[in-house]
């Protein structure tokens, strides 16, 4: 598997136009969703992002990972974990979707500009197996969040962060 390839295959199925008929949206709650406190083996935590900007809670190592990413960017304005919560209806289900992030630029650094990234921008961080897993399902996840919200939503895997990127370290 060519995992480049997947991934740009992927990024090109959340981003294609959709018929705003096959979608209903219902609501769209802001700051609707809290991360519940770890019961298995997943990390979860705060992490600072810089002096003036409070912390932002994470679910997994690899967001924790792309904040520290983001963090280092001097363009970031913000990040918000789990911003907005939107429940919608497409082809007679009900779902409802809430993104791990929303960042906030002041200009957006090419190599986000290649993700997709606008100076507003809901990001969903998923490992890259996990997203072709389950494509259908975040598709239409996506549709509806950019339906709601009319701004970008990119997918950041495992595969777009550099390996050379420090992870985060929480000394107890």
């Amino acid at each position: 598997m060519n995992y480049h390839t997947e991934v740009q295959r992927l990024r090109s199925q959340l981003a294609a136009p959709v018929d705003p008929a096959e979608f209903e949206i219902l609501r769209a709650q802001p700051d609707a969703r809290v991360i519940p406190l770890s019961r298995s083996r997943h990390v979860r935590g705060w992490h600072p992002v810089r002096p003036g900007h409070r912390s932002i809670a994470f679910e997994s190592k690899l967001e924790a990972k792309l904040i520290t990413c983001l963090a280092q960017l001097p363009e970031l304005e913000s990040i918000r974990s789990q911003p907005i919560t939107v429940h919608y209806r497409c082809a007679g289900v009900r779902g409802r979707y809430t993104p791990d992030f929303l960042v906030e630029l002041s200009e957006v650094p090419p190599e986000l500009a290649q993700l997709g990234f606008g100076l507003r921008t809901y990001v969903e961080v998923k490992p890259l197996w996990r997203s072709i897993r389950s494509e259908t399902m975040l598709v239409r996840k996506v549709a509806a969040l950019r339906l709601a919200c009319k701004c970008p939503v990119v997918l950041v895997t495992d595969w777009d962060l550099s390996p050379e990127t420090p992870e985060v370290r929480h000394v107890a």
